[in-house]
């Protein structure tokens, strides 16, 4: 019995787990690396994201090109893809900063052989290794280059398997070069007078630069059709709806000055500077205890309804709060603290891209309104 079991799971499951040990094992060994990399050449972690970044770029680069399946075609249209794969390379490198240099910004790093190498960064961001020739300067990133090696070739073998769905591939294709693009986002970071939504993506311009790599490598991957994502989507509906409300449940359950943390220290001091913790822990215990009704298929209607409900309060009650309400002013201990000289898209565009917690929960609760406005609709 022991042995079908196991011949079960092995002929079921067995790329999957293959897929799993794979991961593990090139995680492990780049911790293990980057701890050895830092001992000889201390160098310094700034944080722990920022850290892990080059590990998502190389495990995702590695997994996807030993998964992904040769095409075999004629001597030109390898030609061809071999000529758009190194296209899209070439403006992999332009666009993040690779290439593209004028000799005198790495001269000074490069010194009289033209080449030079920087260790003070964790592995993956180092060592990094400049170029500097007669017309031309590089800085080589190591994830950087893995990645976009591995994307180009995604984009070789995209073009080369055309039987697939055109439009999927197209718009693989497209997402690709904005994986190199958000890394060119801090160039701009000295620029005075910055928009706050600008602002944002300086901040976080590689966490979105890895994201945008993550969701492009997948797409080449798989290329799914239009009707697939239509079709996968209605059918996993329910559980994006309850895992989006769990999420926005705990977001606002466990804010870190507005939840369950803060609502303890005003019992325990039987003080309500603000009303907030009162209003995000019970709208939080809301949505879980929404989530377990519908799973049990408990009056889910009335249900959606009630849900949409709390994300429009949720939404324009973060809006009024920074605008109309003047952050509280209606509350006895919170004092006026309006913005006067600000149209209200401009103030709540300005709060939202200096809090990243606050745009998480804002994007998650319009995704959310959107699930539960499609359920109501379908139930």
């Amino acid at each position: 019995m022991s042995t079908n079991r196991i011949e079960y799971w092995t002929r079921h499951y067995g790329p999957q787990l293959w897929t799993v040990v794979l991961v593990n094992a090139l995680l492990g060994v780049q911790l293990l690396a980057a701890v050895v990399y830092g001992a000889v050449f201390g160098t310094s972690l700034l944080s722990l994201h920022v850290f892990v970044i080059p590990f998502i770029w190389t495990t995702v680069s590695v997994v996807t090109v030993w998964h992904t399946d040769h095409v075999s075609r004629g001597w030109r249209p390898t030609l061809f893809a071999g000529a758009v794969a190194v296209g899209y390379l070439s403006l992999f490198l332009w666009l993040s900063g690779t290439v593209g240099f004028t000799p005198s910004q790495v001269d000074p790093l490069t010194g009289s052989l033209g080449f030079g190498v920087e260790v003070g960064r964790s592995l993956g961001w180092g060592p990094v290794v400049y170029y500097s020739g007669e017309w031309i300067g590089a800085r080589i990133i190591p994830y950087q280059i893995v990645g976009y090696l591995a994307l180009s070739y995604l984009v070789y073998i995209a073009v080369l398997d055309v039987t697939r769905s055109a439009s999927a591939g197209t718009l693989g294709l497209i997402l690709c070069p904005g994986c190199a693009a958000a890394a060119l986002i801090p160039a701009f970071g000295g620029i005075a007078g910055l928009s706050a939504a600008l602002s944002f993506f300086v901040q976080y311009s590689y966490e979105l630069a890895t994201v945008m790599f993550v969701v492009a490598m997948g797409w080449l991957y798989y290329q799914p059709s239009i009707a697939t994502l239509r079709r996968e989507f209605s059918r996993n509906l329910l559980p994006l709806t309850a895992a989006a409300a769990i999420l926005v449940g705990a977001l606002h359950f466990f804010h870190p000055t507005h939840g369950f943390p803060r609502l303890v220290q005003y019992l325990q001091f039987l003080v309500a500077p603000d009303p907030r913790p009162f209003a995000f822990t019970l709208s939080g215990i809301a949505l879980f205890a929404g989530v377990g009704l519908g799973i049990t298929d408990t009056h889910r209607k009335k249900l959606y309804v009630l849900g949409i409900g709390l994300m429009l309060v949720y939404l324009l009650g973060y809006g009024a709060w920074h605008t109309v309400l003047g952050h509280g002013t209606f509350w006895p201990t919170i004092e006026a603290n309006a913005h006067a000289d600000e149209s209200a898209l401009v103030t709540i565009s300005a709060h939202l891209f200096n809090d990243g917690y606050a745009l998480l929960s804002k994007l998650l609760e319009l995704s959310l309104l959107v699930f539960l406005t499609l359920c109501y609709r379908r139930s």
